[in-house]
């Protein structure tokens, strides 16, 4: 009986894969153990290649009265922080506010201003920008006017 000489090239093929393994196996056992590091460089390539690995930006709708922080009021971290002179407050004249809102392209700075002194509906993406801060930033996609403060009650 003769054997095929494609099962003798299978054969050979095989044992070549199994000597080639066993080799790579005993270098990788005596060397020192090799660290990965993974360099911060690759997470901006996968965002652009991958833009829905993260979640969108959460939608918010906030209603309150739109103020303007003025250079010739004492500094405020939390509105430096979060990039914007224009914050919501609950009530007029409450320490509290809602969030800072920040314009964008739909809602110029512009339209902001129109509708300072306004008890008014903001809604777009909100985000938390510092821990120190307990209220988000919101980026403006619309505003609705609710109520026009009286003349000379905003006034500070």
């Amino acid at each position: 009986m003769r054997l095929h000489p494609r099962f003798v090239w299978i054969a050979v093929g095989i044992a070549l894969l199994v000597l080639l393994n066993l080799a790579f196996q005993s270098s990788q056992t005596s060397s020192d153990p090799v660290t990965d590091v993974y360099e911060p460089v690759y997470l901006p390539v996968l965002t652009r290649n991958y833009p829905n690995l993260f979640p969108p930006p959460l939608e918010a709708r906030r209603e309150g009265w739109l103020r303007k922080w003025h250079e010739s009021q004492e500094s405020n971290y939390c509105l430096e922080a979060g990039g914007t002179p224009y914050y919501l407050e609950r009530e007029p004249g409450e320490v509290t506010w809602l969030a800072a809102v920040a314009e964008t392209d739909v809602v110029p700075d512009v339209e902001i201003e129109v509708h300072i002194d306004e008890k008014v509906a903001v809604t777009g993406t909100a985000g938390y920008f510092d821990p120190a801060c307990n209220f988000p930033r919101l980026n403006a996609r619309k505003i609705e006017v609710i109520e026009v403060l009286p003349e000379g009650a905003g006034d500070p």
